[in-house]
């Protein structure tokens, strides 16, 4: 129900030993044939709006579905892709190529920023969608207070979280946040012993 993030590199050279397109290889085969996949799947969906008379809610749940299954498979190839751009940025540095190494380290960084941008966005238009049919979790209605009762011999994964971030748990335990303020520790370290800007960083997330 996890992944492993990707590596980091070291200091001082950006030494990095990636391990994402091997560990996760099935995973990432199943993405890149199931990533158009589900571009076709979300076009015909679209394609049928215009065409139904009724029960048009639930083509808007089975899009939205589809957005989130998306996001799952971009989140895998993303991972990939930043590991890539590490390598790189180390094959850069033995070169004594500080900017290029920095710039793709800064590349890094920003894949992943915009993977967990869109974890957030895709997740806030699934509940918009779903909270259509169904009052928010844990939401108090005319002085009344809903609970989730649950029988303490069964797991159930949807109540461990009070809404629906259930869905997304399994990514947040990724620890990409974490992840990347490592990185970015490394990348001012590795810059500012080189004399090089770095330029070009996702700076809205920084703090948070």
């Amino acid at each position: 129900m996890t992944l492993s993030p990707p590596a980091i590199p070291r200091m001082p050279d950006l030494q990095v030993t990636p391990h994402i397109g091997g560990k996760y290889a099935a995973f990432l085969t199943e993405a890149r044939a199931q990533m158009p996949e589900n571009e076709a799947l979300k076009l015909e969906l679209h394609a049928q709006f215009g065409l139904a008379d009724r029960n048009r809610y639930n083509l808007e749940v089975f899009l939205s579905i589809a957005e989130l299954v998306g996001h799952h498979w971009r989140l895998l190839t993303e991972m990939a892709g930043a590991e890539q751009d590490l390598v790189r940025a180390y094959a850069a540095a033995q070169k004594s190529q500080h900017r290029r190494a920095v710039g793709q380290l800064v590349a890094a960084y920003n894949r992943i920023d915009r993977i967990e941008r869109e974890r957030e966005r895709t997740l806030h238009e699934l509940q918009q969608v779903w909270e259509m049919s169904r009052y928010p979790r844990g939401q108090s209605v005319g002085g009344r207070d809903f609970v989730d009762v649950n029988d303490d011999t069964k797991d159930y994964w949807a109540q461990r979280r009070p809404d629906l971030r259930y869905l997304t748990a399994p990514e947040e335990s990724i620890g990409l946040k974490e992840w990347q303020k490592s990185l970015r520790g490394v990348m001012e370290a590795y810059a500012k012993q080189h004399n090089v800007p770095v330029r070009g960083l996702a700076e809205a997330r920084l703090e948070e």
